[in-house]
């Protein structure tokens, strides 16, 4: 099983100078936990996660007043915490391969680059999912 078999094509993707309020919103929105951030449409920089937005929110121990970290969330973008180390996967590749680099690199999702360009995201989810249809089918139990 290849990865282009369990990936999600064309996924929702955020700009690095998003707000991260709005960035936030996104996710909630969409039901994302995972969203490449791009720089000149598809050209991918980074992953946001929504463990990336809750570590930069303020501690409900701030002194600061409601209106102060307004503003100052109101500054801070998706670039300012997104994860720069980008690990990736190929739409060719095995899915056990994706799955070993998921698991070395501690990431929850991994954007899928063809050519320089995004084609789809695949994350632990979808891993899960192909674990699960690769067992069916050894036990020839049919897809629900």
């Amino acid at each position: 099983m290849l990865v282009r078999d369990f990936m999600h094509r064309d996924p929702e993707t955020i700009p690095a100078d998003t707000p991260l309020l709005e960035a936030e919103w996104r996710m909630q929105d969409g039901g994302f936990r995972h969203l490449p951030v791009v720089r000149d449409g598809d050209h991918v920089i980074g992953m946001v996660s929504d463990r990336d937005l809750r570590e930069a929110a303020p501690s409900e121990a701030t002194s600061l007043s409601r209106q102060e970290l307004s503003y100052l969330l109101s500054r801070l973008t998706v670039e300012e915490v997104m994860s720069q180390e980008l690990v990736t996967a190929r739409a060719g590749e095995p899915a056990e391969t994706a799955a070993e680099r998921m698991r070395e690199y501690k990431v929850g999702a991994l954007p899928v680059i063809e050519d320089d360009r995004l084609v789809g995201i695949v994350t632990t989810t979808d891993m899960l999912d192909a674990l699960v249809k690769v067992l069916k089918a050894r036990r020839g139990v049919p897809e629900s």
